[in-house]
C-alpha cells in the first residue's frame, strides 16, 4: 500500500458508516461556484417536484445524451435538471460542455461549475445543496434514463407515505441500444439494511430519494471512495427503502471500467468490510453472528474479485487485506463458512417469501 491508501484506511477503520453523519457540510460554497446557465430559474422552487442531478467532468458528448434522456421524459412531473461541472474553470472562453448546454437553451436546466475541482463526494453534496426539488434522482453523465422512468418512479413514491426512497433496476447498455421502460403494473419490495451486507440490493443511480432526509443523515461521506454504497446503506437503516423491479436506468458499460484500473480498489474492499461491520453491530442479539459473517463475506468478495477477468491485472492480496482488517485467518473454518452461506441463503429466502406474501405492495 502507498501512503495515500494507508491514510484513507486509517480513517475508514474508525468511521461508523451507519452511525455517523456524512459530509454534506463540506459542499462547495456558493462563492466558489460559477453560475453558467439557470434556465429553470423561471420556475418557483415550490413548484419543483424533482431535481435530476448530474455530476459531470470532461465528458461533453456523453453528457449530452444523459441530458436528452432526462429532457425527453414522458411525464407530467415538474422537474429541473441540475448539472455541476467539476473540471474547474477554463481560461479563454467556454468549454465544450458549456457550449452544448448553452445551445440546448432549456428551461429545465440549471448549470453550474466548481471554480476548482473537488473530490466526488463533495461534488455530489454540492448538487444536493443546489437542488430545489423535494425528490432527488442521480443521473451519471454517461448514463441514460428510460423514457418513462420519472413517471413510474414518482407513481411508486405515492403508493405509501412511508416511501422516501425507491430505486429501480440498472440495465447495462453499450450506447447503441435504447433503454426502454417495462410498463407493467408498479410493484415495489421493501429493502432492509441487512441486505447491504451481501452486496448492493438497490442502486443509487436512477433512484428517487427525499432531499431533506438525505441531508438529515449528512449526505455523502468522503472517506471511502464508495460514497454511494455507504449512503444508501445508511439511508436503509434510518428510513424505509423500496425497490421498483423495473429496468428504468441505463448504465453504460465499456470494455474497461474505471473501477478496474483504480488503485483505490484495495481501499474500497477494506471499506466494504467496515461498512458491513457497522451494520452487523446493530443486529442486536445476532450481532456476533453477523460480525463473523462479515469476515466470510470479505473472503468471498476478494476470491470473486480476483477470479473475475474484468479485474485482471488488479489482483488484491487476500492475506494483506485480512491483516489490515485484523481478521485471524486461522479462525476461519470451513464449517462456519457453510453456516454463513446458509445464513445468507435464509436472508434471501425470507426476502422472497415476504415479497410473495405482500405481492410487491408496500
Amino acid at each position: 500500500m502507498n501512503s495515500k491508501q494507508t491514510q484513507l484506511i486509517k480513517k475508514i477503520k474508525y468511521f461508523d458508516f451507519i452511525g455517523e453523519k456524512g459530509d454534506y457540510d463540506n459542499h462547495v460554497a456558493m462563492e466558489d461556484i460559477s453560475v453558467v446557465y439557470e434556465g429553470a430559474k423561471v420556475k418557483d422552487a415550490k413548484d419543483i417536484t424533482l431535481s435530476i442531478i448530474i455530476p459531470t467532468m470532461n465528458r461533453p458528448l456523453l453528457l449530452k445524451e444523459a441530458i436528452e434522456s432526462a429532457l425527453n421524459q414522458n411525464t407530467d412531473v415538474d422537474f429541473e435538471i441540475v448539472i455541476l461541472n467539476n473540471e474547474g474553470l477554463i481560461e479563454g472562453g467556454n468549454s465544450k460542455t458549456d457550449d452544448i448546454i448553452l445551445t440546448m437553451n432549456s428551461d429545465r436546466v440549471m448549470y453550474y461549475k466548481n471554480k476548482s475541482t473537488v473530490i466526488s463526494a463533495d461534488n455530489w453534496n454540492t448538487l444536493l445543496f443546489l437542488a430545489r426539488g423535494k425528490w432527488i434522482c442521480m443521473l451519471h453523465d454517461d448514463d441514460v434514463l428510460a423514457p418513462n422512468a420519472v413517471q413510474m418512479l414518482y407513481d411508486a413514491t405515492r403508493m405509501n407515505k412511508k416511501i422516501s426512497f425507491v430505486g429501480c433496476i440498472n440495465v447495462p447498455f453499450s450506447g447503441e441500444e435504447r433503454v426502454e421502460a417495462d410498463l407493467r403494473s408498479i410493484k415495489v419490495k421493501k429493502v432492509s439494511a441487512t441486505e447491504f451486507m451481501y452486496g448492493m440490493p438497490v442502486s443509487l443511480l436512477g433512484a428517487f430519494f427525499d432531499r431533506k432526509k438525505a441531508i438529515e443523515i449528512g449526505g455523502f461521506e468522503n472517506r471511502s471512495y464508495m460514497q454511494d454504497y455507504s449512503f444508501i446503506a445508511k439511508y436503509a437503516h434510518v428510513f424505509d427503502m423500496y425497490l421498483l423491479k423495473r429496468g428504468l436506468y441505463g448504465y453504460r458499460i465499456s470494455d474497461v471500467q474505471d473501477s478496474a484500473n483504480n488503485e483505490m480498489n484495495f481501499v474500497r474492499r477494506v471499506a466494504d468490510y467496515y461498512l458491513w461491520l457497522s451494520i452487523a453491530k446493530r443486529r442486536g442479539m445476532l450481532r456476533r453472528l453477523f460480525e463473523k459473517n462479515c469476515q466470510y463475506n470479505i473472503v468471498h468478495r476478494i476470491e470473486w474479485y480476483n477470479s473475475d477477468t474484468k479485474y485482471e491485472g488488479n489482483y488484491i492480496d487476500l492475506n494483506e487485506l485480512l491483516d489490515v482488517c485484523e481478521i485471524n485467518k486461522k479462525k476461519l473454518h470451513s464449517y462456519e463458512y457453510m453456516l454463513m452461506k446458509g445464513l445468507h441463503g435464509l436472508v434471501i429466502i425470507k426476502d422472497k417469501l415476504l415479497n410473495i406474501i405482500t405481492q410487491g405492495r408496500c
